[in-house]
Order: structure tokens, then C-alpha cells, then sequence
């Protein structure tokens, strides 16, 4: 009896043709679903080959994490396969500009000295980046200048520029240099110093009467030295015996004592 055999023959699909290196940012967690299989067949992708040129399975997850290295993309149709297909990962760590930082000075009182901006960042920033700012900055990445010339009050902002790398975008910190005037505690006032009769005394008299073209921000202080214990602008001297009250105002930098009270029944 003769016997019959049936026999199929099925087109291996073609060969993916996926950008052979891919890039990618830590930042963005990519896994194997985020590469680009470069066909429309069925596909699976293998880290590995056997010594024949097979992948090895499994095939990868498409939640598995990538890291740097090799990768290999298989097409898929019915009962044959693709040639694998090399494909290079990059994934890149992002850059560090380090954290920005700010430093204060008075006018009359600015350093000297160089200053090294990369110095003031915070952060460990990565030592890739330009400076670019109000003055003349030298020495690279370091970002060296020097405000000893500066001549008015106001606020340097110098910014620190890291390029990018791979797909992890550019990133920037900043160093702001604030220039203060000299701060006044002001002068006395055509009200200081200040009587009272005991049987008129305020119970809620505002110091600053007392004083004109004072900066604001500074403390109050009972006596004639600023290391007298600190007290509020506003006095209740109705419970106060006759006698003579002197109270300081401190503005940061310079002092004011004048004769703040002085009433008698």
C-alpha cells in the first residue's frame, strides 16, 4: 500500500532591522518595552547567544530593567525565525550640576581674594560644565572671579551650565552673589529724646518715633550697649517708675545708642 506524505514550507520573516545602538537615561527607568524592535512581526528580544548562534532562552520580559550592554532581537513567524539581530544599549547617568548656592558681602566689605564658583555648589556637581555671568570668569569648569572692583549694591547671578549626555538633558545651577549697602541704624530723631509725667505714661510707645532713616530688620536692645537683653519696638511704660530708660538699635553692622526715655511724675 502506498502511503502519501504532506509536507509545508513556511518564509523565515525578515530580519529586524531596529536602530542598532539605542540610548537611554536612567532617570526615565527604561526596561525592554521602551526599545525600538525595528519590525512588525512577532519578536522577542534575548541577552545572550548559544555557540551555535541561537538565542538563549527565556526570552527578556518586557518589565525587565535594561542596563548597558549587548541585546539581540529575534523575528517570529509561525515555525521559523529570524537571524538574531545586535543591538548596543546605553544607559546613561545624568548629569550633576550640583545644587545652587548663594553668598551675601557688604559694599565695604568684599573679599580680596579670588573666588572659585564651583567651590560654592552644593552636591558634588560634575566638573564638565561652563560659567557665564556679569564679570569676567576664567579657569573653566572651576569658575573663577573676582568682585573686589565691584562698586554698587545689587545681585551677581553666575550660572554653571553641565552639557548633555546621551538622551539626559542638560542641567544648570547657580551661584547668586547679594552686594549689600551699609546699613544705618539711623539718627536720632527731633523726638529723642522722649519725657513723660508718670501720670501720662503710653502704654504702647513705638521706639522707632525715636529714630529717622533707620534700616529695617534690626533689634532692640534695653541700655546703652547693643549687648543689653533684647526687647520689641513697642513699650508698655506704664508700669515703669520715674527714671531715665536707654534703649539701642542694632542694624547689622553699626550701632545707634541714643536716650531713649526719660519722664517724671
Amino acid at each position: 500500500m502506498d502511503v502519501e506524505g504532506t509536507t509545508a514550507t513556511f518564509d523565515a520573516p525578515d530580519e529586524p532591522t531596529p536602530p542598532l545602538l539605542q540610548s537611554f537615561c536612567t532617570t526615565a527607568s527604561p526596561t525592554v518595552a521602551d526599545l525600538t524592535p525595528g519590525t512588525t512581526d512577532s519578536f522577542s528580544w534575548c541577552e545572550s547567544l548559544d555557540g551555535s548562534g541561537a538565542p538563549i532562552q527565556p526570552a527578556l520580559l518586557d518589565t525587565d530593567v535594561l542596563v548597558s550592554g549587548t541585546y539581540y532581537i529575534q523575528a517570529e513567524s509561525f515555525f521559523c525565525t529570524s537571524n538574531p539581530v545586535e543591538v548596543t544599549i546605553e544607559v546613561n547617568t545624568p548629569i550633576n550640576p550640583g545644587s545652587s548656592a548663594t553668598l551675601d558681602f557688604c559694599i565695604d566689605n568684599l573679599p580680596t581674594t579670588d573666588i572659585n564658583l564651583i567651590d560654592e555648589l552644593g552636591s558634588m556637581p560634575d566638573a564638565l560644565g561652563t560659567w557665564s555671568g556679569p564679570l569676567t570668569i576664567s579657569n573653566g569648569a572651576t569658575g573663577t572671579i573676582n568682585i573686589s572692583s565691584v562698586t554698587s549694591a545689587g545681585q551677581l547671578v553666575f550660572t554653571y551650565t553641565v552639557p548633555s549626555s546621551g538622551p539626559c538633558p542638560e542641567g544648570s545651577s547657580t551661584v547668586t552673589i547679594t552686594i549689600y549697602d551699609n546699613f544705618t541704624s539711623g539718627t536720632p530723631s527731633t523726638n529723642n529724646p522722649a519725657s513723660f509725667c508718670v501720670s501720662a505714661l503710653p502704654g504702647a510707645f513705638d521706639l522707632f518715633s525715636l529714630l529717622d532713616n533707620e534700616d529695617i530688620g534690626g533689634q532692640w536692645t534695653e541700655g546703652a550697649t547693643s549687648t543689653g537683653t533684647t526687647t520689641t519696638a513697642t513699650i508698655d511704660f506704664s508700669v515703669f517708675t520715674p527714671g531715665t530708660y536707654e534703649y539701642t538699635y542694632v542694624s547689622l553692622q553699626t550701632n545707634l545708642n541714643f536716650l531713649g526715655q526719660n519722664f517724671r511724675e
